[in-house]
């Protein structure tokens, strides 16, 4: 995945999402924008997406001294998720395909991202995506791959989503290793979070 040039307004609009968050003076925002566009003139539209979040999140932290900006915007993701864990375990429970009804699960908790938008509706999403038919399924080929492996390693993503992700790894049944961010990036799970 590469940079486009669409991209450029959105990172500006994480930008100054992600400073207001972290800050309310004025002063420090026009420094996080005015030092991002600095950076954004060196770099290359080779970079991807995720490296210039990377260095923009880390510039961020540095200029309004917040270390993680979005720290209680994940915790309240996390346990509005937590609150539906049991009905969620249950559904799961009873469906035909466990492990199917999992993953449309975790699918629907990949909308918790805050880079993405700062809105979205976690029930109609799942809701969905119980209901939908994938528009690419190699489901019957990862069962397959699925029995023959010995470990799984699983990468987390954002703050929230990592409750759904859990209720897949239950219905893997395989030694799962759980990779998340090692410093805050936007509301991406870190250590901390996935706890």
């Amino acid at each position: 995945m590469k940079t486009c040039l669409g991209c450029i307004p959105c990172f500006f609009s994480q930008a100054l999402r992600a400073g207001r968050i972290a800050t309310d003076d004025e002063r420090i925002l026009k420094q996080v924008l005015d030092e991002f566009g600095i950076m954004l003139g060196e770099l290359t539209l080779d970079s991807t997406p995720p490296e210039i979040a990377m260095r923009l999140y880390s510039r961020i932290r540095e200029i309004t001294g917040n270390g993680d900006p979005f720290r209680q915007i994940k915790r309240d993701s996390t346990l509005r998720a937590l609150r539906q864990l049991d009905s969620l375990r249950d559904l799961i429970e009873s469906a035909d395909d466990k492990l199917l009804t999992a993953i449309r699960i975790a699918i629907a908790g990949n909308s918790i991202d805050f880079g993405v938008s700062s809105t979205f509706d976690v029930d109609a999403t799942i809701k969905e995506a119980l209901r939908r038919d994938f528009a690419i399924c190699d489901y019957r080929q990862f069962r397959q791959r699925l029995e023959a492996c010995e470990q799984i390693l699983y990468i987390g993503d954002n703050a929230g989503e990592t409750v759904f992700d859990r209720l897949l790894i239950e219905q893997l049944h395989k030694p799962t290793v759980f990779a998340v961010r090692g410093e805050p990036v936007i509301n991406d799970a870190t250590f901390d979070d996935a706890l």
